[in-house]
């Protein structure tokens, strides 16, 4: 039996008409550690990057103390040998192992907790006006988002993607036809916690 997957499943790629522009809209993706979050507007294609790793919590207190982390809740599933259940799903903290972040034993949560936090991210600008048409595809076989963004005389031609084992997220934009021009800008994340952490490195690919 000659059975192609790839063609299976690309029957079922996400295809969009149209802007993006709320962020409960956007467009997941990632590599399991490193995960963006797609917009699109007439005018930019917007890419708000994340990473496992990276929290913020906004109160004042010890955080390595008193914030669940990622390695006691591994912990606490070896330990219980069953999938762990918190309060959202329970409804009552006496059935529950844990709240969103502290243990149920914990002292009273604070106000305000940890949260993800953006790493950074990545616009690309151009002139598109409200009337300017964009189409996108996500390749569930590829794991690769392509925007088209139409113009009177040619399109601008975008594909990202997320590099599975590296955390690398890459762009290639192309101008078929005559196209406007476009700006790529990346911005990082402002730490206020560790100022000396490093800027992304940015490469640029030519054919």
């Amino acid at each position: 039996m000659n059975y192609n997957w790839r063609d299976r499943i690309s029957l079922h790629d996400y295809q969009i008409e149209g802007t993006l522009a709320h962020p409960y809209e956007s467009i997941q993706m990632g590599n399991g550690d490193m995960g963006a979050s797609v917009n699109i507007f007439p005018h930019e294609l917007k890419i708000t990057l994340a990473k496992s790793d990276i929290w913020d919590a906004r109160f004042e207190g010890k955080p390595e103390q008193d914030v669940l982390k990622h390695d006691d809740l591994i912990s606490m599933m070896n330990e219980k040998k069953r999938d762990l259940h918190n309060v959202w799903r329970t409804g009552d903290p006496r059935t529950a192992d844990y709240y969103v972040d502290r243990l149920v034993d914990m002292p009273q949560p604070h106000l305000d907790g940890p949260a993800p936090k953006r790493a950074g991210c990545i616009h690309l600008y151009h002139p598109g006006l409200s009337n300017t048409k964009v189409f996108t595809r996500v390749s569930l076989a590829e794991g690769i988002l392509t925007t088209r963004f139409k113009f009177s005389r040619g399109e601008l031609v975008i594909n990202a993607f997320a590099e599975k084992n590296e955390n690398c997220f890459w762009l290639n934009v192309e101008s078929d036809g005559q196209t406007p021009w476009f700006a790529i800008i990346a911005e990082k994340e402002p730490d206020q916690a560790n100022a000396s952490i490093p800027m992304p490195v940015l490469e640029t690919l030519s054919s």
